[in-house]
């Protein structure tokens, strides 16, 4: 499978590289390189650089929390995996998965995923399956995201959505 994974945290990465080491990945490293190297159907381009069109990917895997770009050029980290998420859903990606490592008693997003996080945390939105996840192995500090688990439930066709 063709995955575009958009994922800030080096661990995390590696991690994924080793338990999707079968499928084709792309890797965006911040929400700001989302945006400058998609064929972008949510904003104007204003970018010169190559784009790659996101409907040519089976699934999009995304942090939630991704380092940003304000119109200043400032980074800090925003909930912009969602956007990212819509962003796939409307190019036509059909399974997308936002993967969150936060703190469920800290983090009032990461605690709303915990809603989802059974067999029903595969949902449809249009003909697009997504999945909200706090999804991690949790071996001591730091967590680690489970990518291959999201991706086995993202292509399980048992799972209603």
């Amino acid at each position: 499978m063709k995955i575009l994974i958009v994922e800030d945290n080096p661990i995390h990465l590696e991690v994924a590289k080793m338990q999707l080491k079968d499928h084709e990945l792309v890797i965006f490293k911040s929400f700001t390189e989302f945006l400058k190297k998609t064929a972008s159907i949510v904003i104007e381009r204003k970018f010169n650089e190559p784009t790659i069109d996101i409907s040519d990917f089976e699934v999009v895997l995304t942090d939630l929390y991704l380092p940003s770009s304000n119109d200043h050029l400032v980074e800090t980290e925003a909930a912009t995996g969602f956007v990212v998420a819509m962003a796939a859903i409307r190019a036509g990606v059909k399974m997308v998965g936002i993967v969150t490592d936060a703190n469920h008693h800290e983090d009032p997003i990461s605690k709303g995923f915990d809603m989802f996080f059974d067999s029903g945390s595969i949902f449809s939105v249009g003909e697009a399956k997504i999945m909200l996840t706090n999804n991690s192995i949790i071996d001591g500090e730091p967590r680690i995201k489970n990518w291959k688990r999201v991706l086995d439930y993202l292509t399980d066709e048992e799972l209603a959505c």
